[in-house]
């Protein structure tokens, strides 16, 4: 959905959570036991995506989503009222 543009910032949020439990579960864990930098080697996709979704979340759809072409079909709609 995120990918087509489709209810982006719906769809943002149960991947957030998904993404939050794997690094809770799985980098904080080597974090205490291996350190910072093997740490921020290994979590650094993880918090790409982290950071991704979150600009996702707050961005939202951009010009060629299937959100974006909604949106501005109901605005026409509206005025035409």
């Amino acid at each position: 959905m995120i990918i087509v543009g489709f209810l982006t910032r719906l769809s943002a949020v149960p991947l957030l959570i998904d993404i939050s439990v794997a690094i809770a579960t799985t980098k904080i864990p080597m974090l205490l036991d291996k350190g910072f930098w093997a740490t921020a080697h290994e979590a650094r996709s993880d918090l790409s995506m982290l950071l991704g979704l979150l600009f996702v979340l707050i961005e939202g759809a951009g010009p060629l989503s299937i959100d974006w072409r909604l949106s501005r079909g109901l605005d026409e709609r509206s005025s035409d009222h």
